[in-house]
């Protein structure tokens, strides 16, 4: 189990949600999505060609019944990103979605990046 599942799982039994399991096309979809981010030193969920999150998981190959994204700048690893999106009403409801099966999470490192890091959190329920 990835440390980021560890994480997100812990929080999620804390609060008698179901457990998520880390699936590829998720992660492959926010990990490309974490890169652009940080390669146009930005944080938001609309690729720039005007992609959102659907979009991506699609492309990965990922049909979502449901489908929330968190995404975050500036913090070195996930566990202070889950921090953050915890005190952030909306960015909490996304970690709390039921139903929910599968997660993918993406980040990347450029120091020449306003945020540096960048994190992409998916979270979803297969079709």
């Amino acid at each position: 189990m990835s440390s980021e599942a560890r994480v997100l799982n812990d929080y999620r039994a804390s609060k008698g949600l179901s457990k998520l399991i880390e699936h590829y096309q998720l992660t492959s979809a926010a990990q490309a999505h974490a890169v652009e981010s940080g390669g146009r030193s930005y944080v938001g969920h609309y690729s720039a060609n005007g992609d959102d999150p659907i979009d991506r998981v699609e492309r990965a190959g990922y049909s979502a019944a449901g489908l929330a994204e968190n995404s975050h700048g500036g913090d070195d690893t996930f566990e202070e990103a889950m921090i953050a999106w915890l005190t952030s009403t909306p960015h909490r409801e996304v970690l709390d979605m039921e139903p929910a099966s599968h997660f993918g999470v993406g980040f990347s490192f450029n120091p020449a990046s306003q945020h540096k890091w960048h994190w992409v959190l998916l979270i979803a329920e297969p079709r």
